[in-house]
């Protein structure tokens, strides 16, 4: 590949999103009313909204309704993208063809990469192989970064990793990481500012103040969690760079793709669109839920009460059930939700109709249902809920064991079978647990009244509860379960001895709505439509419901790769920076083995593939890092070893839990108190303890 000096100066690419207030102004057109009406209510006046249900039942026309459908999935906390990237077959063609793509017999273009999803997994991984020179096609059926957007998160306003873990530009050198223009850090204090600006505009027109966030959130410190939006903003501006600023690239949104098959060498893909293309190499980047929703984990027991009461209950788990039941929905029937639907406007306009004083049941046990909680209390501040998790709440900042984020340990993971087997033990015994803020709120709310928290040590089922109907459209709930009762006790008294109480139930009445945050089991899900072709073609070999790789790619097929949380080659492939890292992997790996191509404008080549923060260390320090839980390996051994100490309590990037530990008890609050302490648990349950055994033998 061509070599370049890096330009002087680079301007800061400009927002790519508008704030929602500011997009629909004060136009008086119908179209624009209809999304104040519908999306831009004060939430304290839920009877002025419009709502979208009743859209769709009167036959509204059906351009204006797929638009008002769609603005959740172009939106995040007040952002709201300003366009489509979508480029129609015929233009496809011509414009490869003017960019003198080669052009297969049949006529259709042939790219160098196509990529199969604009996630956050398939962005990364379209970016730097763009910046490579490759030709690349990114197809993706809905949006880019929709499973980010309000109608794919709408629960999470906090990201699990800080500002710097969540860039997608990933050089493999750190200081070009922190001054790369097209990276999260180096554009901060811009998407910051944006950013804030929609979330108060956002405020000040609903009075719906956004819950979860970090304190001082305006603030530029690379170190604090990112906010959803600015997340957004920053997967946005990566696609726009991939579908109009880059002449080699194309990102084509609204475009599923239909058929793969391995024709020649090359891998042949044809769109539900029409767009029909060739590719010498394949990067699946369909995530892990399929679109709309349609594999979403639901609880046998709620099922069982649908349907056993159908004309009391009504279930709505995918997107389609929004338009395939609108007439249900305007029945007197009480809702059962997976929480996916909650950014929906149909949804939420539900929960602002619930009269006062009504309970919101939330069941499920990770950051999802607690999040699910905080976000109905927000909604609707007259509403109370009760949270049903199977087993005590646990604290940590981010979703897999923190060492998993060290620079040289994302860096290396890939290579390292060893280390991969080992990440992913080390991922299931972590389980799920919540951020350290998420649950001090949560306790805070549970302080005031409005939240309770039933840890049931077991799961919630026929043999823990019963759920009934109890008049019209509420349920009661009862523990059913000896044990179940004497966990219940158990936490309560646990609580109290911190400062906190709840009372004592056998039986939760006056329930008008039930959440399901029940996740999603990796192992049981449907292999994605995309990925059975695959298999049948022999191209792809699964065991134990993951893509068998050899090093990068497919084991069946070194021209097939992954970069999705469908993949868990190691646990940080489940999270943003292990998508990030693996994409720049691919890139330089693919890259090598495809025609040289002139790089694109703003192209920043590191002068040797790999990682500067990655060279001079050995297996052993890499080990090291792992065993010390991210911690330098000679840092520990200049302390004498692991000692007990808040340092190596809660190391990078535990640092919200590391100040609350060294602060003094008697500072703390009963909700902070037992956060930590529940995140003393969590450390010892992973085993630092057995760290200082193995050291001993």
């Amino acid at each position: 590949m061509e070599i370049r000096p890096k330009p002087a100066t680079l301007a800061s690419p400009v927002p790519v999103t508008l704030p929602l207030n500011e997009l629909v102004g004060e136009s008086a057109d119908a179209f624009t009313s209809q999304v104040r009406d519908v999306f831009l209510y004060n939430k304290y006046s839920p009877q002025k909204a419009v709502s979208l249900t009743d859209l769709r039942l009167q036959g509204e026309d059906s351009q204006a309704l797929q638009c008002l459908t769609d603005l959740p999935a172009l939106s995040a906390d007040g952002l709201s993208r300003t366009r489509i990237h979508y480029v129609a077959p015929e233009t496809f063609q011509d414009i490869c063809r003017q960019r003198d793509w080669e052009i297969a017999p049949d006529g259709s273009p042939v790219a160098d990469v196509v990529i199969v999803g604009a996630g956050p997994g398939g962005l990364a991984t379209s970016y730097h192989l763009a910046q490579k020179g490759a030709r690349v096609v990114t197809l993706e059926g809905g949006y880019a970064a929709q499973a980010f957007s309000d109608a794919g998160a709408p629960c999470v306003h906090s990201m699990r990793t800080d500002r710097l873990l969540t860039s997608l530009v990933r050089t493999g050198h750190a200081l070009e990481d922190l001054s790369t223009v097209m990276g999260l850090p180096a554009g901060l204090g811009q998407i910051v500012a944006h950013a804030s600006q929609a979330r108060k505009l956002l405020w000040e027109t609903t009075g719906h103040r956004i819950q979860g966030l970090p304190e001082n959130i305006e603030s530029t410190n690379r170190y604090q969690p990112a906010a959803r939006a600015e997340l957004y903003e920053h997967f946005q501006q990566i696609a726009n760079y991939v579908a109009a600023d880059c002449p080699n690239s194309f990102l084509i949104e609204r475009s599923p793709v239909q058929q793969i098959r391995r024709d020649q060498n090359l891998f042949y893909l044809e769109t539900s669109q029409g767009h029909k293309l060739y590719a010498r190499k394949l990067v699946m980047a369909t995530g892990l839920v399929q679109e709309g929703g349609s594999n979403a984990k639901s609880l046998a027991i709620l099922q069982n009460l649908v349907d056993e009461h159908p004309e009391q209950y009504l279930l709505l788990q995918e997107d389609q059930n929004l338009i395939e039941k609108a007439q249900l929905m305007k029945e007197d029937r009480q809702w059962i939700v997976t929480d996916r639907l909650l950014g929906r406007p149909e949804v939420k306009l539900a929960l602002h109709q619930l009269p006062g004083q009504a309970r919101v049941a939330v069941v499920g046990s990770g950051e999802s249902a607690i999040k699910a909680a905080l976000e109905v209390l927000s909604q609707n501040p007259t509403l109370k809920v009760d949270l049903f998790s199977k087993a005590p709440l646990e604290a940590a900042q981010v979703q897999v064991p923190g060492e998993n984020f060290h620079p040289v340990v994302l860096e290396q993971a890939t290579r390292d079978p060893g280390y991969a087997e080992f990440s992913k033990e080390r991922f299931a015994r972590f389980d799920t647990p919540v951020t350290p803020r998420s649950m001090i709120e949560a306790l805070q709310e549970v302080g005031a009244g409005r939240l309770r928290i039933h840890e049931l040590g077991s799961y919630f089922d026929e043999h823990s509860v019963s759920i009934q109907p109890s008049g019209m459209n509420r349920s009661s709930i009862t523990f059913t379960s000896a044990e179940v009762r004497a966990n219940l006790s158990k936490q309560r008294q646990e609580w109290e001895s911190q400062g906190l109480r709840q009372p004592a139930l056998n039986q939760i009445d006056n329930i008008a709505m039930v959440i399901q945050a029940a996740g999603y089991s990796r192992e049981k899900l449907p292999l994605h439509p995309l990925a059975q072709q695959l298999q049948e073609q022999a191209l792809l070999k699964m065991q134990a419901g993951q893509p068998e790789l050899d090093g990068l790619t497919s084991a069946a097929c070194p021209d097939l790769a992954f970069n999705s949380s469908m993949l868990l080659g190691t646990a940080a492939d489940s999270a943003i920076p292990g998508m990030a890292v693996r994409g720049r992997q691919l890139a330089e790996h693919f890259s090598s083995e495809l025609p040289a191509r002139p790089l694109p404008p703003q192209a920043l080549p590191p002068e040797k593939p790999g990682a500067d923060w990655a060279n001079g260390y050995t297996k052993a320090d890499f080990e090291g890092f792992v065993r010390y839980r991210g911690l330098a390996p000679n840092w520990v051994e200049s302390q004498g070893g692991p000692q007990d100490t808040p340092q190596f309590h809660f190391p990078d990037p535990e640092r919200f839990l590391r100040e609350l530990d060294e602060r003094n008890p008697s500072e703390l609050t009963p909700a902070e108190k037992i956060t930590l302490e529940r995140a003393h648990r969590l450390r010892i349950r992973m085993g630092t303890p057995d760290f200082e055994a193995q050291d001993r033998a």
